[in-house]
């Protein structure tokens, strides 16, 4: 008995491994790669942090201040608090959703999820009449006429399924104000989407930022303002009147996904890659 029982498993052995031979119930195809798509469609809700080194500073300017009622905060001259030179700002991005597909003709990706990396490209150039770096109020600027805004480079990894899509990169995207926060568009793409096209439109999602780089500039009626971007007033009365500066302490970091001022779905952020269409 024991005998036909070894012999009977060992025939069933070799059953299997000539059935596995033949490429049933052995493991399965290796998933594809798509690695130059032909057409995509991507678009995802994302949520991220940058942070931004130097910190952006208001200086104090007298000339905006020479209608204040007290004379100390009038005489106060200006003040530097910016850092001069070159700004670096960093972020990384996750989805939330994703909804499309990338192909490559013959295999086709459905992508559920992204990892965006920006980092610096080319640093901007500030030209007269400002030259004036690193400030918050050119948040909400933009790039001035006759300066050159800096430009982003991005590495996107994807999460897919029916096929593996390769990373893509952009180079020379820009960054302007759109919306509740920023539009990250233009440059080229290259990787696996070469020739696409992208676009991100960032919205501010923290409670500190907005309030930060909007705050009016103190004056001997409002000596305090939020501090983040403005510096505040120390104001003494009486004989020994005076008035004095306590500098800002800079915006750092700023918080991106759905607008801490539009909870609709027109305040989320977006993420959005095609080729062989525009992104809206």
């Amino acid at each position: 008995m024991i005998r036909r029982i070894a012999l009977a498993g060992a025939a069933g052995a070799l059953a299997l491994g000539a059935f596995a031979a033949s490429g049933f119930g052995g493991a399965g195809a290796a998933v594809p790669t798509i690695t130059t798509a032909t057409a995509a469609n991507i678009s995802c809700t994302i949520t991220a942090k940058a942070k931004i080194s130097p910190a952006l500073k208001n200086s104090w300017k007298q000339s905006a201040h020479s209608g204040d009622t007290n004379a100390d905060v009038v005489a106060i001259p200006d003040t530097k608090f910016t850092t001069d030179g070159a700004n670096n700002v960093t972020s990384k991005a996750k989805s939330i959703s994703c909804t499309g597909t990338a192909t490559d003709g013959t295999n086709t990706a459905s992508v559920t999820g992204i990892k965006v990396e920006l980092g610096n490209g080319t640093q901007a150039v500030d030209n007269p009449p400002l030259q004036e770096d690193n400030t918050c109020s050119g948040l909400l600027a933009g790039t001035q006429p006759g300066d050159v805004g800096a430009t982003y480079a991005t590495t996107i990894t994807f999460k897919a399924s029916g096929a593996k899509l390769a990373a893509t990169t952009t180079s020379g995207q820009t960054i302007t104000p759109a919306g509740v926060g920023f539009a990250i568009a233009g440059g080229s793409v290259g990787g696996s989407l070469a020739g696409g096209n992208g676009k991100t439109q960032a919205n501010i999602s923290d409670t500190t930022t907005i309030p930060a780089i909007t705050a009016a500039a103190a004056t001997s009626a409002a000596p305090t303002p939020n501090r983040t971007c403005e510096s505040n007033l120390k104001i003494k009365t009486g004989a020994h009147h005076a008035a004095s500066l306590k500098g800002p302490k800079g915006l750092k970091k700023i918080g991106v996904g759905q607008s801490s001022l539009d909870p609709s779905p027109a305040g989320a952020s977006t993420f959005c890659l095609r080729k062989g269409s525009t992104c809206p």
